[in-house]
């Protein structure tokens, strides 16, 4: 990558001091591009989170065009989760699904120029995700993803005037200076393999991307990879790419900077509360780099770009009218914490924790008889943490699709069923099943307390269930079905009675919470 191992040893002698000097003595051309990269990763919500304090996609072109004011080479680059998850994707408009219409329009607007996929773009139907990417107006990659389509595996593509404009599996950009010097830059992109579909087909994203990178590295003056992985999956690449100085990351919803070797990896919090701009420095006649990251928190202090805010301001109302309509208060503060409720996909798939908890709970406080509660844990969709005032919205979008509870009269042998099904076969999918007074007993494999109780096999227990669990169609629970010899006895909550709280289970939640 023309001496980059030269530049691994020459960083940081550059400075701003030299470039001075070389653009001034003589008159001479400058010899020194720069490039500003503005990061977003995670992002699902368009407007503001945590009561308008942080994040909200018109801050985020504010910051841009304020990039763009001190340097004509500003490329933004998203690494994955953007279409979905979000509350306002699964409301129906203009008879259709939103499904992340109202995210590609602000971030058109925004002037986003590179994206590759997150594992939350195949939680879309295949044609969803189609129309998504008709409609955007920025670039896509990706190095790992293919799409399966009439037995095939292509490359996925954007279809404008009937005609097909394949994903490429990297993207060179060549970047100039005033005087014409100019810096390549060689981007490729690789996604996790963890959303299944059958017209979908992953190849290996670490040795994919180390494929590429070997490719590009002589061709390129830069290298970055563009990841949507675990942070161990972004140290394996960077222990087989260590030439290149960074990763622009994204996945974990909390930003870090990690150094493994010589490589930095990036992330930026979710929903963009932060974003990093990397700052590349390139001297066209030495052939050395230098780079710095900044941490930038989007909050209040930053201006709303009236272009962005004018589309956020259309779908916000949007939203607020549908939800209205069926009798929420989205800005109701219910309750403040000082902690985090986990609602992050790697957590709630993998184990019991604080916001399954509040869920099942309230579950309970709808189902007073019941002995226990439990809840798949791909009912809750949010995929990040709240703090804070926790809203009517957090609610919704915690919760996106509602949903009624249903309270079962069933034997003993077939609640030890469902959770050991939920805690050994479904653990790390949407199956895994958050609790309310039901725990394994840690001394006996396989044997499970219920309201503090040994479970009796042969006794007849009352749970509360969402009434999705009941219809068989949750993974590994097809067995869960109202025609189970083992269910006794089912409890539905009146349609008619608007103030039976197992009517909706964001109802239910939103009430327990009041209560506390």
């Amino acid at each position: 990558m023309k001496s980059l191992r030269l530049w691994m040893i020459a960083i940081g002698i550059l400075t701003f001091s030299a470039c001075k000097g070389i653009h001034f003595q003589h008159k001479k051309a400058s010899p020194i591009v720069t490039l500003s990269i503005l990061q977003l990763n995670d992002v699902y919500e368009i407007g503001a989170v945590e009561q308008g304090r942080y994040g909200g996609l018109a801050r985020v072109a504010s910051l841009r065009k304020q990039l763009l004011k001190s340097n004509a080479n500003v490329y933004t680059v998203l690494a994955g989760d953007f279409l979905s998850p979000s509350l306002l994707g699964t409301l129906k408009y203009e008879g259709h699904r939103i499904k992340g219409k109202q995210m590609v329009e602000c971030l058109n607007g925004l002037g986003l120029n590179l994206c590759t996929f997150g594992n939350h773009e195949f939680d879309l139907k295949e044609n969803e995700l189609q129309q998504r990417i008709d409609e955007s107006d920025f670039d896509w990659i990706s190095s790992n993803v293919l799409h399966k389509t009439m037995g095939t595996a292509v490359p996925f593509a954007k279809i404008s005037d009937d005609t097909e404009y394949p994903f490429p599996e990297y993207l060179i950009k060549e970047f100039t200076n005033s005087s014409g010097a100019t810096l390549r830059v060689g981007f490729l992109a690789v996604t996790i393999p963890f959303t299944k579909k059958d017209w979908i087909i992953y190849h290996d994203p670490v040795a994919r991307a180390t494929d590429v990178y070997n490719f590009l590295k002589d061709t390129c003056d830069l290298v970055i990879p563009i990841t949507h992985l675990s942070i161990d999956d972004d140290k394996k690449l960077a222990a087989k790419t260590d030439e290149v100085p960074l990763i622009i990351g994204g996945h974990e919803h909390v930003n870090m900077y990690v150094k493994a070797g010589k490589v930095s990896i990036a992330k930026a919090d979710a929903n963009a509360r932060t974003v990093y701009v990397h700052h590349f420095v390139y001297d066209t006649q030495m052939d050395t780099f230098s780079f710095s990251s900044e941490l930038i928190s989007i909050d209040s202090t930053l201006s709303e770009d009236p272009t962005v805010k004018q589309i956020v301001d259309k779908w916000e109302n949007i939203q607020d009218r549908l939800f209205a309509a069926e009798g929420f208060d989205k800005d109701e503060v219910l309750l403040h914490i000082d902690g985090m409720a986990d609602g992050r996909e790697s957590s709630i798939r993998y184990g019991q924790t604080n916001s399954g908890m509040m869920i099942t709970r309230a579950m309970l406080y709808a189902c007073p008889q019941a002995d226990c509660a439990l809840l798949n844990s791909g009912s809750i969709r949010i995929d990040d943490q709240l703090t804070g005032d926790i809203t009517q919205y957090d609610i919704l979008r915690t919760l996106p699709f509602g949903g009624n509870i249903v309270e079962v009269e069933m034997k003993g042998a077939l609640l030890s069923k469902i959770l050991g099904t939920g805690e050994i076969m479904n653990m790390g999918i949407g199956g895994y099943l958050q609790r309310a007074q039901a725990k394994p007993n840690q001394y006996e494999d396989g044997k499970w307390f219920v309201n503090d109780k040994a479970l009796d096999q042969l006794a007849v227990y009352r749970v509360a269930l969402p009434g999705f669990l009941l219809l068989g169609m949750e993974t590994n629970f097809g067995f869960l079905t109202p025609d189970n010899p083992a269910i006794i006895k089912i409890y539905k909550a009146d349609e008619n009675e608007s103030n039976d709280l197992r009517n909706d289970i964001r109802k239910a939640v939103i009430a327990y919470l009041k209560s506390l």
